[in-house]
């Protein structure tokens, strides 16, 4: 199995129902090329679009966006734009492996007493076309705790409402219509949030919704969190946060979550 380091810069994988198009997670972590606008969008930025990672045991806590550091070349005429978090704390290292429809990103910093993996995947089943075609990513976080003590993790997804998106401007911000609304969603075991426009025209091809949720871990509210903590920074985003306790060496705890979008 070969292994891309987070400075093979082009190396990515695609992921998304056959079909519905996608979004391609890249060997630092990072989620690019959103093509799931019914247009090509290659190298395509979403700004605020991000998986954390916190920790804390006994008195020391950390928060780090799980992606790794950027590495150069560093290509942006006017350098990053703020939303893409480039200057916020992060992992260390990291590394890809893929076999379709599977990706395997491990990260490292030997600054955190826990390991972290990522499996990302879209559905795949051979001889079900419809079964494939199903627009979304699913994300599945481990969390191993390698130190002696007691720990508490916690992984956040944070999206912004992308419904009837209509590209960036020159500087990279990006284009979003007024009327944004994010509604709170559970049935059985998942819960999430459906992100919609109500303000666009159902014929515009960009109009749309898609939702963020998880799945079999979660511990609190993601719309609640959602409203305290994101909603009143940025009306437009959505988070969901995923708790487990992890009580000692070796103990893992796995975070599920999933991207779906329609169009």
């Amino acid at each position: 199995m070969k292994w891309y380091p987070n400075t093979a810069t082009e190396a990515g994988f695609p992921i998304g129902g056959i079909g519905t198009g996608t979004v391609t997670l890249g060997s630092d972590g990072d989620l690019r090329d959103w093509e799931i606008f019914n247009r090509p969008n290659k190298g395509g930025q979403i700004g605020y679009g991000f998986f954390a990672l916190h920790v804390e045991g006994q008195d020391k806590r950390d928060t780090r966006i799980l992606r790794s550091r950027k590495t150069p070349p560093y290509s942006q005429a006017r350098g990053y734009h703020p939303g893409w978090l480039y200057g916020m704390p992060c992992m260390e290292r990291s590394r890809l492996s893929v076999e379709y429809p599977f990706a395997d990103l491990e990260f490292e910093d030997d600054s955190l007493p826990v390991k972290v993996t990522l499996t990302a995947f879209n559905p795949f089943i051979p001889l079900q076309a419809e079964d494939s075609g199903i627009p979304a990513a699913l994300f599945r976080y481990k969390i191993k705790n390698e130190s002696g003590i007691p720990l508490r993790t916690t992984v956040a997804a944070s999206l912004p409402n992308l419904a009837g998106y209509l590209g960036n401007d020159e500087f990279e911000n990006m284009l979003l219509p007024q009327g944004a609304r994010n509604r709170k969603k559970q049935q059985g075991g998942i819960r999430g949030l459906l992100m919609e426009n109500p303000s666009c025209l159902p014929e515009h091809p960009r109009t749309g919704q898609h939702g963020n949720s998880d799945w079999g871990s979660g511990r609190r509210d993601p719309g609640d969190l959602a409203d305290r903590r994101l909603v009143g920074w940025h009306g437009r985003f959505l988070a969901s946060f995923f708790t487990g306790r992890q009580s000692g060496c070796g103990k893992h705890s796995q975070f599920h979550g999933k991207l779906a979008w329609a169009s």
